[in-house]
Order: C-alpha cells, then structure tokens, then sequence
C-alpha cells in the first residue's frame, strides 16, 4: 500500500486526526520521516515515542518518532514552530502527492496552493508572520505563522487538514496547523524560517 502525502493519518483509534505533510530524511541512515502537527499524531506533548498512527480506516500505517514539545502561552512565550515526524511501517510505500523542487520562504501576496484526496485550492499569503493564539484542553499556545487567504470565496483549506503541505511555486512553503473561526484564512507553519531551523529535514 501507497502512503500518499496530504492523505489522512491520525493516532490509533482517535475519532478525529490530519494530514501527511510529506517525506523526509534527516538522519546519516536514509530513512524517511513523515511529517504532521504535533496536535494531530504526539496528542498535544501527551504521547511517547513508538505510539501507534493509523489511517481513515485504522489501519496501522507507522509509529510516532519526533515531536517539537509545545509550551503554552506563559509570559508571552511563543512556539517557533508546530510539528511531529514518524516512521512509516515497512511494508507501506511514502510517496509525495507531488514532490516538491525544494524549500521556499515564500512573500507576501505569492500565490500558493494545497491539494489532498478531495479537495484542492489556490490562495494568497497576506502576512508572513501573523500570531496565532489556540486553546487546546485549556491551555494557551501561541505561533507565528504565514497567513494564507483562498483566491476564491471559499476556504483555503477546512477542519482536517492539519498537517498538511502548502506549496508554492512547486517548492515547500509549510505545514497547515489550522484556519480562523471564519474560516476565510489559513494559518501554516513555516518550513524554511521555522521547522528547518529546528531540524534539518532533506527532500
């Protein structure tokens, strides 16, 4: 079985999970990593490394290896970056949906674009570093994200698709971690001013 990226993936046996951002090594052995939100596949910090991930149909598809341990919003402290990596099970074949030519920076007013299984869409990035404050059981977290407004009068993206790949110009601008409560804006964490600075992901 293919593991396409900006399909489904979530933790084993929840009701609710994102997407696979894509497919890269970073380590001298060559094995590639899959990449999501920390909040879809490491539960918000309360996981462990070897935790089970599965698809839409709970089928096992790999085991959590990475996380950025997120800290909460306490004396203004803001999250450089929002991510996890795993380990795809053996018998399964990663495949990007389209592989990208590299990484990009991205600026204000490019186009971008973000395509999975049943939907796809083109947007415009309107802030590079909006900050972006979300409650999870409770607590506070805060980022800094690119800002990203659909061409159209729809969403760029919707609920579901944490995690996954935004591109522009055919290159990695970032990860989606979520929309505002109107839903005409999308909020991604950059690759190449933010994840890349915390690990050094290769395509």
């Amino acid at each position: 079985m293919d593991l396409v990226t900006n399909t489904i993936i979530k933790r084993k046996n929840a009701s609710e999970g994102g997407l696979i951002g894509g497919w890269f090594s970073f380590e001298k052995n060559g094995q590639l990593y899959g990449i999501s939100c920390n909040h879809v596949i490491a539960n918000i910090n309360a996981c462990r490394v070897g935790d089970i991930l599965a698809n839409e149909k709970n089928d096992d598809i790999g085991v959590l290896s990475h996380w950025l341990q997120l800290k909460p919003a306490q004396n203004g402290f803001t999250n450089k970056a929002e991510f996890a990596l795993f380990l795809p099970k053996p018998n399964l074949t990663p495949l990007w949906r389209s592989k990208p030519n590299g990484f990009v920076n991205g600026t204000v007013d490019a186009r971008v674009d973000f395509r999975c299984d049943d939907y796809a869409s083109r947007g415009t990035i309107t802030n590079m570093s909006h900050p972006v404050s979300i409650t999870w059981n409770n607590i506070d977290y805060h980022f800094r994200c690119i800002e990203v407004k659909s061409e159209t009068n729809g969403s760029f993206s919707k609920p579901g698709h944490s995690g996954g790949s935004v591109y522009c110009d055919e290159k990695l601008l970032g990860i989606i971690l979520g929309i505002n409560e109107t839903g005409d804006k999308t909020y991604v964490v950059p690759f190449a001013d933010g994840i890349l600075n915390l690990v050094a992901l290769a395509i």
